[in-house]
């Protein structure tokens, strides 16, 4: 493991943990047949060389056999091969390393410790009352066995019928990617509203952070607003270390779903928690663990049915914390120059962008140079400017006479509305839904109640849908359909006409000639 830049950690521990059942098999193998000899009467030395001889094969091509089963796992692409790679090798090593020491060390200890059988030595009690039964378990087991081989037809019937039985359980238990796991962290994603402005979202998430100390099983919490993946002034983030069991009853889950009442009573802000995980194949950073992701080319229809595939997820039962990264209800404002007054004031365009810059931009006017750092001094407007009523009528600007003009009398400011952010996936614009589980829901319920109710809003066929993450990582689900035809197919296909309309739309954006690609089966 050294010699291949591997180390000691829940992979590794994993494959050690699971090869102790193979590595001993060769080993027994190889000490029962040379047992076998002894108590036939051949010295120990000659049995071992007797018995390894005969088994010295089997236990090469066992290990073979053993070996070919996880070469797969080793050459395993996308983050999945990534992560049990690692997996395959420790395990593969063990096993062939077993057999090395099967075929060498296992005989040699046999010539030198097993003593010569006596037929009049039965060893202690225990050892005579478990020779009687395993001789009893022995004949039992010819006795089924010769039942078995004379009833064919009953035999077969049975092994046919648990095929089936195991096909019609894999369809019908719920699936899962990894298993919720409980560190004892929680990361907390906060929301405002689209146009809170810095000072009030901090009091809010403060507010927030105050009750969930509040809370007897939480150590610490780290609160933040922007920056990172979310650079959104209206997002937050924390991160909230739990105490460690058993000091801490409640399980994670129950912890979860108590911070969230609590949370609850913070108007004006929402709070989405999510367990932290070990491992986490998320596509994209979201405030919930799985996402739901829609892409279309047409902006305004993906924001509209994205709402409303939204407010349908919210009423799936078992899925809570749904929320989406669409956020279109912000305000811009905009500054509107009254041109024909401004030339007869004798004030420039760029005379109105410069001073609106000084007041509540980052102009560095001048640096202050100390023995050992420099500071950079930044011109900006008192708080009294920074309402959008006060800013006009209070900024003056200079005209070219020298006079000092309200900026109020050569523009206004209008409010519109605007999008906070814009996502892609790939070239596409699109929107990603995120959800969590509750206790005692399989993921594979979640994925399939949501395709469900997608197609029952009949989604139009422009917009494409898949799940992100481990979402996408479910054992047994298969691609996701066509929003057009239904059919298995990825959307790139120029078999489905739907398929074809979102190629031709991405083509006409990015270059005339962008190339066909051939149908293809996910």
């Amino acid at each position: 493991m050294y010699a291949l830049g591997l180390s000691i950690d829940n992979i590794s521990l994993l494959a050690l943990t699971l090869c102790v059942g193979f590595v001993v098999d060769d080993a027994i193998v190889m000490l029962e047949n040379i047992v076998r000899h002894v108590e036939l009467g051949q010295k120990p030395f000659a049995a071992a060389l007797i018995g390894s001889r005969e088994v010295g094969f089997t236990i090469l091509s066992m290990t073979m056999s053993l070996i070919a089963v996880f070469i797969p796992v080793i050459f395993m692409g996308g983050i999945i091969g990534r992560m049990f790679s690692e997996f395959g090798y420790v395990i593969g090593l063990a096993i062939l390393i077993s057999c090395v020491v099967s075929l060498t060390l296992t005989p040699m200890l046999c010539s030198r410790l097993i003593q010569e059988h006596d037929e009049h030595d039965k060893g202690w009690f225990l050892l005579r009352w478990f020779d009687l039964f395993f001789t009893g378990l022995t004949r039992g087991y010819q006795t089924t066995l010769r039942w078995a081989v004379n009833a064919p037809a009953l035999m077969l019937t049975i092994t046919l019928a648990t095929f089936v039985v195991t096909g019609i359980m894999f369809v019908n238990i719920p699936k899962g990617f990894f298993p919720q796991e409980d560190a004892g962290l929680i990361s907390i994603s906060t929301v405002g509203p689209d146009d809170v402005s810095f000072d009030a979202m901090a009091a809010r998430q403060q507010a927030v952070v105050a009750e969930l100390r509040k809370d007897p099983d939480v150590l610490s919490v780290i609160s933040s607003i922007g920056g990172g993946a979310s650079s959104q002034l209206n997002s937050g983030r924390m991160f909230m270390q739990l105490r460690d069991k058993p000091a801490r009853k409640d399980k994670i889950d129950a912890v979860i779903k108590r911070l969230g009442e609590e949370a609850a009573k913070v108007p004006g802000i929402s709070t989405y928690f999510q367990a932290v995980q070990s491992i986490n194949v998320g596509a994209t950073s979201s405030r919930s663990q799985y996402q739901y992701a829609l892409m279309s080319p047409d902006i305004d229809e993906l924001r509209a049915n994205a709402q409303k595939v939204q407010a349908r997820m919210a009423q799936i039962p078992g899925i809570s914390g749904v929320n989406s990264d669409l956020q279109i209800k912000a305000r811009d404002a905009v500054v509107e120059i009254d041109r024909n007054n401004a030339a007869k004031l004798g004030v420039t365009v760029d005379q109105i962008r410069s001073i609106l810059y000084s007041a509540y931009g980052t102009n560095q006017v001048s640096t202050i140079y100390a023995p050992e750092n420099t500071y950079e001094v930044i011109l900006e407007a008192s708080d009294d400017y920074s309402s959008t009523q006060n800013m006009m009528r209070k900024l003056n600007v200079r005209s070219n006479s020298g006079a000092l003009i309200p900026l109020d009398s050569v523009a206004h400011i209008v409010e519109k509305p605007a999008a906070v952010s814009l996502s892609h996936i790939g070239q596409l614009p699109s929107v990603t839904i995120s959800f969590n589980l509750q206790p005692g829901v399989a993921l594979s319920q979640a994925v399939a109640e949501i395709q469900k109710a997608t197609q029952e809003l009949d989604v139009p066929a422009s917009i494409s849908t898949q799940f992100q993450g481990n979402g996408a990582a479910v054992p047994g689900l298969a691609s996701p359909a066509c929003r057009s035809c239904y059919s298995r197919r990825c959307w790139w296909s120029t078999s489905c006409s739907a398929s074809s309309m979102r190629a031709s739309s991405i083509r006409s954006q990015f270059s005339p000639a962008f190339p066909r690609r051939a149908s293809a089966p996910c």
